[in-house]
């Protein structure tokens, strides 16, 4: 059933997990959950995933948080940090991404669009033109 399960969040997950880090768990995930979760993954995939326990001990939680490379600087300040998460900044800043893409998007099929035009006998698609690889992305 592990290997299963293992192979299941491997191969649904795009990226590759280095970490998984819970703040503050409800009792039910952290005494019942968790380590039924636990009893399903591969050693390393129990190895990636941290329990982070406030036990009212300020400089014991640093101190834990320091051993991840983590600060209260890096965590949210819903969760005991410092950083202010500002969701409307961040949905500005996606809007503004997605916008570049998407006219990298059109400047590559412009340029794919000419140098067919140019090239009418080529309508092979070249693999190795940066704007089909760019369109390759979009498209996926």
């Amino acid at each position: 059933m592990s290997i299963y399960m293992t192979k299941l969040v491997n191969n649904v997950m795009p990226i590759r997990m280095r970490a998984c880090h819970v703040f503050e768990p409800s009792p039910t995930l952290h005494y019942a959950i968790f380590p039924a979760m636990k009893y399903f993954f591969s050693r390393e995939m129990r190895l990636r995933w941290v329990l982070h326990v406030d036990s009212g001990d300020t400089d014991k939680f640093n101190k834990n948080l320091e051993d991840y490379n983590l600060s209260l600087a890096m965590i949210p300040k819903e969760l005991g940090g410092q950083f202010e998460v500002n969701f409307a900044r961040w949905v500005g800043q996606q809007s503004i991404v997605e916008t570049a893409l998407d006219m990298r998007r059109i400047e590559a099929e412009k340029i794919e669009a000419n140098t067919a035009a140019a090239h009418p006998a080529k309508k092979r698609k070249d693999s190795n033109s940066s704007a089909s690889r760019l369109k390759d992305i979009m498209a996926a």
